[in-house]
């Protein structure tokens, strides 16, 4: 058994809810049951952060894809094919080394069961996640330089990102007991709008505008951007002609990536609202991009052998640089990128390790310390590279690191 946190655990639930199965394999009705639909797959249907899944799990959840003929696949690790004469990042040609870091367990409210982390600030002295009380399955969780916020939320919750400014944003079961996004600052909780034709929404991302990324519920489900939080919030909807669409990070420069959900394809949104596919390494057809910050997006992608979200391929972790538009595979396969910085760091979970491994431009990878005994995740990392926010034995934790 091996912890995942709860944003993975839904992702997984959506992913297989979305699929359509082939004969002979599991029968449609209980792949339903284990959850929602593609584009909406970060709503708070989850109960439990830190929940626990076989150790086979981790690879389906950051990629979306199912199980693969292990024969099928792209090429080696590292290999960059988007744009061969563009340089691309460095591949590791050593075994990790031991990160100069501290791990500390954050502090969680007395008679919380769980708690995790899921995004964090780029200057690193905010991190955000959920932790499970007695009284509801989550409630959203706020550390300030590792001191525990309250966000006064009263029903079942989960904060998502913050930025620098201590702009907390978040969604949860709204006044009409409907999935509702949110944003929380200077003391004040702000309901974001959900505008007609829509039934309810999700939160991923925010930067440091203010602005937030997420997904609205609807026929098709859409991705969105809320602008203006603090005067008069609106939703700005994002086209992808008729595709099924969901935003799951925005950039400064106010770049929005995020995917198809029907086509299993990454996608990105100019900042005036003009869209377009991002490219995918050679060997690979199928994507998902977990975030952005900078000039840097991260996911993974994967073949799929003609079968459109079932993935005969495994999921490899993938560094986009936006400016240059080349796509990157940065790891060995079902090694599952975390979270992203703006120099182009990644934090990795590899298969079959307990630990988290954090991988420079270079190509350098340090792994960070843990406990014995406790399988660890990371997600989120600052700007510097020096604090990482995560989970570990269903508890959220951070590492303090050394340059």
């Amino acid at each position: 058994m091996t912890e995942l946190d709860d944003e993975d655990a839904r992702y997984l639930r959506a992913r297989l809810g979305a699929v359509a199965v082939p004969a002979g394999r599991l029968s449609a009705d209980g792949l339903l049951a284990l959850g929602r639909r593609t584009g909406r797959r970060r709503r708070t249907a989850a109960t439990t952060a830190g929940a626990l899944l076989p150790v086979a799990a981790i690879v389906l959840v950051t990629g979306g894809f199912l199980p693969w003929d292990g024969n099928a696949g792209p090429g080696p690790a590292g290999t960059s094919t988007a744009s061969p004469a563009t340089p691309s990042p460095a591949t590791p040609t050593s075994a990790p080394v031991t990160a100069d870091c501290t791990l500390e367990r954050l502090p969680m409210p007395s008679g919380a069961k769980t708690g995790s982390v899921l995004a964090g600030s780029p200057n690193g002295r905010h991190l955000v996640g959920s932790y499970n009380p007695p009284e509801a399955a989550n409630l959203p969780a706020w550390w300030v330089d590792g001191r525990l916020q309250e966000i006064p939320v009263e029903a079942d919750a989960i904060a998502r990102d913050v930025n620098d400014s201590g702009m907390v944003v978040g969604d949860g079961s709204g006044p009409d007991g409907k999935s509702a996004p949110w944003a929380y600052l200077d003391g004040k909780l702000i309901w974001l709008p959900i505008p007609p034709g829509f039934t309810d929404g999700s939160v991923n991302a925010v930067n440091a505008r203010g602005d937030v990324v997420g997904t609205l519920g609807g026929d098709p489900d859409r991705a969105v951007v809320w602008r203006d939080i603090t005067t008069s919030p609106r939703a700005d909807l994002l086209s992808a002609s008729k595709d099924r669409t969901h935003a799951d990070g925005i950039s400064d420069s106010g770049v929005v990536v995020g995917g198809l959900s029907d086509r299993n394809l990454p996608y990105r949104w100019d900042a005036d609202g003009r869209g377009a596919p991002l490219p995918l390494p050679d060997g690979v057809d199928l994507g998902s991009v977990r975030g952005v910050r900078g000039n840097w997006a991260y996911g993974t992608a994967a073949k799929s052998n003609g079968v459109p979200a079932l993935g005969s391929g495994p999921p490899m972790p993938v560094l986009w640089d936006l400016e240059k538009g080349t796509a990157t595979i940065v790891g060995d396969a079902m090694s599952m990128p975390g979270a992203g910085n703006a120099r182009g760091q990644l934090v990795l979970q590899p298969r079959d390790d307990d630990g988290v491994l954090l991988r420079d431009p270079d190509g350098t990878l340090r792994k960070l310390p843990g406990e014995e005994g406790w399988r660890y995740g990371a997600r989120a990392l600052d700007d510097s590279g020096t604090r990482i926010g995560g989970g570990g034995g269903a508890r959220p934790v951070r590492w303090i690191c050394r340059e």
